[in-house]
C-alpha cells in the first residue's frame, strides 16, 4: 500500500457506522433464547442459497438430530463457498466463535458449543458484538411483528419462518432506535385487522373515519415515543404500484372485509401507503420502503422495481424516501431516482452481503451519479453476529472503491475520508435526525484513530 492509501483503510477501519437498518431481537429476548450453529446458519441469509439448491423448506425443523443435520447441511454449503453468503458464514464462525481453518471440516460439537454460550451472556454478547467488534453506535430496529396478524402475514411470503412476537420499542438497549412497519395498517381491513390495532395499539376502530383519525394520531405521535421512521416491507405481499388510492374505494374495503372486490382491496393498501407518506413529513419521519429482491425463502417478488413507486414520491414532495437495498437487481433505477427526484434516497443494506462485486461496482457508479449526501448505509441483519460480517466486508469494499477513485486521480484523500465517514454515518445520522452517542473519529499525531466522548 502507498502511504495514502494505508492512511485511507485505517481511517475507514475506525468510522464506528450508523446502522440504518436491522431486525435484531433486544438482548433481553436473546437471552431467553436456546441457540447451536444451526440457528446460525438457519437465521443467516446462507439460508436462501440452500433453498436455491434444493434444500428441504422444512430441513431445520425435521426431526433428525442436529449432528445428522450438520453433516447433511454441509454437503450443500460446499456447494455455496464462492458466495458472499457463505464468507460471511465463515467470518462469523471464525472471528467470533473462534472456529478456525475449514467451516466444512468442524465436527458439530466443537461448532456448536460456543455458540450455545452466548445467550447466557445475554446483553453483554451484544455489546461485545456491536460495540466492540462491529463498532457501530446506533441502530435502527424493524422487528416488525408483535401480534398474530403480523405473523400470518409474514407467515404468507415465508410459512417456515421463525416468528417471535416483539416490539422494537420495549427494549432499553443504548444502541437500538425503534422503527415501526406499516404492513398491519395497509392490510387493516382484512379479518382480524382492527382486533390486531387494538392489540398493538390499545386504539379501537370501527368505522373507516376512525381508522383514518387513528392513523393520524398514531404516526404524527411516533416522534415523541422515539420512533425515527416509518417501514414498509409491502413489496413481498402487494408489490410496490401504488397508484390507486381512491378513498371511496378504500372505505368500501374496509366496510366489506374479505368480501371486498380485488380493485378495492388494491385501493385500500394504496390509499394507507398514500395517507401515511403524507403525515410523514408532517412527523418529520423518513419513510423506509424494501424494493427489489426478496429473502428467506420468499417468492420471487414482482412489481418491486424502485420506479413502481415514482407517482407516489412525486405526490409527496415533502416526504424523504429511503430506497432500501438499492432496489437490487434494478439497480440503476434506484439510482437515477436518487439522482433525478430531491426526496429520494438510496440504502445500500443487504447489497453488500448479496455480492461483494455487485457492491463495489455500483457504488463506484453511484459515486459518480449522485450526491454523496444521499447514501446511507445498513446492516440489514437477523442475528446479531451478522452486523459485525456485514459491517466488515462494507468497510473493505468502500475502502476498495474509494482506493481505486484516489488511485486514478479522481478524489484526494481528504475527499476519500469525507465519502466513508457520510456513507457509514453522517448521512446516517441526518436523514433519521439521530443524535450521536460519541464523537466522530479523531485521527491522532501517531496516525491511529480514537473517538473522544467513549
Amino acid at each position: 500500500m502507498t502511504g495514502q492509501t494505508e492512511q485511507l483503510w485505517r481511517y475507514v477501519d475506525g468510522i464506528r457506522p450508523v446502522d440504518t437498518h436491522d431486525h435484531l431481537s433486544s438482548p433481553e429476548v436473546f437471552s431467553q433464547s436456546k441457540r447451536t450453529a444451526l440457528d446460525i446458519v438457519a437465521g443467516a441469509y446462507i439460508r436462501d442459497d440452500l433453498l436455491s439448491l434444493g434444500l428441504q423448506r422444512d430441513f431445520f425443523g425435521s426431526p433428525l438430530s442436529d449432528r445428522e443435520k450438520w453433516d447433511r447441511l454441509k454437503q450443500h454449503l460446499a456447494r455455496t463457498r464462492n458466495t458472499t453468503y457463505f464468507q460471511i458464514l465463515g467470518l462469523i464462525f471464525a472471528d467470533l466463535f473462534g472456529i478456525r481453518g475449514d467451516l466444512l471440516d468442524q465436527e458439530w460439537g466443537d461448532l456448536s458449543g460456543p455458540v450455545s454460550e452466548t445467550p447466557a451472556r445475554g446483553r453483554e454478547w451484544y455489546d461485545y458484538v456491536l460495540k466492540e467488534r462491529s463498532k457501530v453506535d446506533l441502530c435502527l430496529i424493524d422487528k416488525g411483528q408483535s401480534t398474530d396478524f403480523e405473523i400470518e402475514i409474514a407467515r404468507t411470503v415465508s410459512p417456515e419462518g421463525s416468528w417471535t412476537k416483539e416490539s422494537p420499542e420495549a427494549t432499553d438497549y443504548d444502541l437500538f432506535r425503534p422503527v415501526l412497519r406499516i404492513d398491519l395498517l395497509a392490510h387493516a381491513f382484512k379479518p382480524g385487522g382492527r382486533e390486531a390495532i387494538e392489540e398493538k395499539f390499545g386504539q379501537r376502530v370501527g368505522e373507516f373515519e376512525e381508522f383514518e383519525e387513528f392513523l393520524n394520531r398514531l404516526i404524527l405521535d411516533l416522534p415523541n415515543r422515539g420512533f425515527k421512521a416509518i417501514k414498509s416491507l409491502l413489496a413481498y405481499t402487494t408489490g410496490l404500484a401504488h397508484v390507486d388510492p381512491d378513498r371511496e374505494k378504500a372505505a368500501r374495503a374496509w366496510r366489506a372485509g374479505p368480501e371486498a372486490a380485488p380493485a378495492e382491496r388494491r385501493c385500500f393498501v394504496d390509499f394507507v401507503v398514500w395517507r401515511l407518506a403524507e403525515l410523514a413529513a408532517a412527523a418529520g419521519l423518513p419513510f423506509q420502503i424494501h424494493t427489489g429482491l426478496s429473502c428467506c425463502g420468499a417468492r420471487y417478488p414482482l412489481k418491486s422495481d424502485p420506479k413502481e413507486l415514482v407517482p407516489l414520491l412525486c405526490a409527496n414532495p415533502e416526504t424523504k424516501f429511503d430506497l432500501f437495498h438499492a432496489g437490487y437487481p434494478d439497480l440503476d433505477h434506484a439510482a437515477a431516482m436518487v439522482k433525478a427526484m430531491p426526496n429520494a434516497f438510496v440504502n445500500l443494506n443487504w447489497l453488500p452481503a448479496l455480492s461483494g462485486r455487485v457492491f463495489q461496482r455500483y457504488l463506484s457508479e453511484l459515486l459518480d451519479l449522485v450526491p454523496m449526501t444521499k447514501i446511507s448505509w445498513g446492516g440489514d441483519a437477523v442475528l446479531v453476529e451478522e452486523v459485525y460480517a456485514h459491517a466488515k466486508l462494507t468497510k473493505q469494499f468502500l475502502s476498495s472503491v474509494l482506493e481505486e477513485k484516489m488511485a486514478q486521480g479522481r478524489y484526494g484523500l481528504d475527499l476519500c475520508r469525507e465519502i466513508a465517514l457520510r456513507l457509514l454515518r453522517q448521512n446516517g445520522m441526518e436523514l433519521y435526525g439521530l443524535e450521536p452517542p460519541g464523537d466522530q473519529p479523531v485521527e491522532n499525531k501517531e496516525g491511529r484513530f480514537h473517538h473522544t466522548g467513549r
